[in-house]
């Protein structure tokens, strides 16, 4: 089938299903090693397959369909107890999930063969789905105070369901209510969620006992570990007989006079099919979920928070009318109404931006249980044995940052099992847990978020990394000599820097930190590196919410203006001369015990003109070691701008992020102070000041 056919809505509606898939398989995993198979956890999973299975066969996905099937038919034979989630059930799961991602990307890109890895996870599933021996058939009349004909009805599933309870020696009950024809799916509701807390909803079945006129009687099959009493007061409905069943129970009723509950609206259809055929309570909720989203160019936003970059140009415009009305005769009550609706123009305009933003913004959640995955794989193909914590990961970015940070944080995680964390036989005779452990950590800060990925391995050697930077010539031994902790920790973010001599599969051919760092400045973040020898190394990545619309300070330096975006600077100050000191033939100055050198744009962009003011005044960018102070002639003030490009002649412009409209027609570039910062490092311009 053409690749055409594969429309974005497609793709995303079948990378959601992957995404479930992922989530639900990592808590699976963690429940499996505490002992736990929840049935929910399961059943969840299937249906996911399921779906996925649905959705690619009638688009011509035939290599993800046919997995799905296999797939599929694994989780049903879970479902119904014939096979064990074990490590090596666990293994083929997720390299399904791993090989449906990577198919589906392929799908997005035109790729035209789809069936790449299918056949032999194939045969891994059927391995795994053979090598368990199904149960015999128990006859549950013997057990339970069910008719045959009750018995006859249930599907094998459900049959299963019931064996599970009996083996967990939980009280068995018979549920027995009549509900109006009318919104008989609201009483199903109300009770399967009154009864979830206590228990399971094994089925429910139109009952063989005859309601009213008008109504409509169910036999609803529960399993629980509370009495009869606890069932009913939990329901909290009148209409509703709690009857033990089981060998030892003689029939019981119990009814509990309370008022009955207010009812709701009546759900669609489609939910009410899905309560009287899944024993899940939230499958309706799911279907109205997915009914309420819209799925959204991501470019089509763009567009609009450009227009939304145009509409503050025109406020700005009218604000100018307005001062020259002001100093007319006879306009100052006009002026006045005009700005009155300017500031209201100004609050519309606001939220708008800010909604706009909030469609923009994705959780973490997703981008983490892949690396997750990820760090599983590498794990088991390295024989580590590492166990990877998240948190934060309902912490929100902008969308395509997060898309953008997928391959830094995947390079960091895979660094941090091949290169942080040791052999287990090594971190036993160190005294520590065979088990390592990589953690994954988000923090909003203001207009920033930090992604943190730490490790408890052996951490950086600082004299071996002093070494190599020496023999590759990234410094010269009388400057090593000089460098603190942190400034040698800089260095392995410099190109070509690495500390291994052999080529890892899994954290690079000697590229090292550079990439990371490379693809972190393109989204105005910083990186940032702390180690200590035997405890481990903790990467901290400081990146801003979003790049679409930002604030920035607008600057003057030598006549011209500029714009350095907010998310980059720390704070401004005078520079008074006082303030300023000369070391090594550079000027510095001392920011709260720190030395931070001045840069002066003059000497980077060559820029002619008349020479520095008596006061100019520093912006500081970066943090701690890494901070810098541009040397600006005038603060003029912030402003919100929408970056734009330069085109293709002028993209590659060291220090430049983009151009950016502040009115009356002018047009200003737009500073990039993390390029900037760097290309100084690297002697790329001369900004002394």
């Amino acid at each position: 089938m053409s690749s055409s056919v594969f429309t974005p809505e497609l793709i995303a509606e079948a990378q959601e299903i992957v995404d479930a898939l992922n989530s639900d398989l990592i808590v699976a995993e963690s429940e499996a090693r505490a002992g736990i198979v929840d049935p929910d956890r399961i059943n969840g999973l299937f249906r996911s397959a399921h779906s996925l299975k649905g959705i690619s066969g009638m688009f011509g996905l035939s290599g993800v369909s046919r997995l799905a099937h296999d797939l599929e038919s694994l989780l049903d034979g879970m479902r119904l107890g014939k096979v064990q989630l074990d490590a090596n059930a666990l293994d083929v799961l997720f390299s399904c999930v791993e090989r449906f991602g990577a198919l589906i990307a392929a799908a997005a890109e035109g790729d035209e063969n789809l069936e790449v890895g299918v056949d032999e996870l194939v045969v891994r599933l059927k391995n795994v789905t053979s090598g368990d021996v199904g149960v015999g058939k128990t006859e549950l009349t013997a057990l339970v105070d069910l008719s045959a004909d009750v018995v006859s009805v249930l599907t094998e599933y459900e049959e299963h369901r019931l064996r599970e309870n009996l083996k967990k020696d939980r009280n068995l009950f018979m549920l027995r209510s009549a509900f109006d024809l009318s919104n008989f799916d609201v009483g199903l509701a109300e009770i399967d969620a009154a009864v979830k807390p206590l228990g399971e909803v094994i089925t429910k079945l139109p009952s063989s006992k005859p309601g009213e006129s008008g109504t409509i009687a169910f036999d609803i099959i529960v399993g629980s570990d509370s009495d009869a009493e606890s069932l009913a007061s939990a329901i909290s409905d009148d209409r509703v007989e709690v009857i033990p069943i089981g060998k030892r129970g003689a029939t019981q009723r119990a009814a509990v006079a309370a008022p009955v509950a207010a009812t709701p609206l009546a759900p669609s259809t489609e939910e009410s099919a899905a309560l009287l055929t899944s024993p899940e309570a939230d499958e309706g909720a799911t279907i109205r979920s997915v009914s309420r989203t819209v799925r959204v160019d991501i470019r089509r936003l763009d567009r609009l928070m450009n227009l939304v970059g145009e509409l503050g140009l025109t406020r700005m415009a009218f604000e100018k009318i307005g001062e020259g009305f002001r100093r007319l005769q006879g306009f100052t009550g006009l002026a006045a109404e005009l700005h009155k609706e300017g500031r209201n123009f100004e609050r519309r305009l606001t939220e708008l931006q800010a909604g706009i933003m909030e469609v923009r913004m994705v959780p973490l959640a997703n981008l983490f249980e892949r690396m997750v995955r990820i760090g599983r794989k590498v794990s088991r193909e390295l024989n580590r044995e590492v166990r990877i914590e998240v948190s934060g990961e309902g912490t929100e970015l902008d969308k395509l940052i997060v898309e953008d940070l997928a391959d830094p944080l995947m390079h960091l995680v895979r660094n941090a099992i091949d290169h942080g964390i040791e052999a287990p036989e090594d971190r036993e005779a160190n005294g520590k847990p065979r088990e390592g452990m990589v953690r994954l950590t988000a923090t909003a800060r203001g207009n920033h978020v930090l992604v943190v990925v730490s490790d408890d391995g052996g951490g950086i050697d600082v004299a071996r990394a002093l070494e190599s930077a020496v023999q590759k010539g990234l410094v010269t031994p009388e400057r090593a000599a000089e460098l603190t902790r942190r400034e040698v920790f800089n260095l392995l973010l410099l190109p070509g820097f690495s500390t291994r001599s052999e080529v890892s599969e899994y954290s690079g051919r000697g590229v090292g930190m550079d990439v990371v760092k490379t693809k972190i400045s393109q989204l105005s973040g910083i990186v940032d590196i702390d180690s200590e020898p035997g405890r481990g190394t903790t990467v901290t990545i400081t990146l801003p919410i979003t790049l679409a619309i930002i604030p920035a300070l607008i600057v003057i330096v030598a006549g011209e203006t500029y714009a350095i975006p907010l998310n980059n600077v720390q704070e401004t100050l005078a520079l008074e001369p006082s303030l300023v000191r000369t070391i090594e033939n550079r000027e510095v100055i001392s920011v709260r015990g720190t030395t931070v050198p001045l840069v002066d744009l003059r000497g980077i962009f060559h820029i002619d003109g008349k020479g520095r003011p008596d006061l100019p005044y520093g912006v500081i960018a970066g943090v701690g070691q890494n901070a810098t102070a541009l040397v600006v002639d005038e603060l003029v003030g912030q402003q919100d701008i929408v970056i734009k490009s330069l085109g293709r002649r002028l993209r590659k412009v060291p220090g430049i992020a983009g151009a950016a409209e502040l009115g009356n027609q002018k047009t200003i570039l737009v500073i990039d102070m993390v390029e900037l910062i760097d290309e100084m490092a690297r002697g790329g311009g001369d900004g002394r000041a």
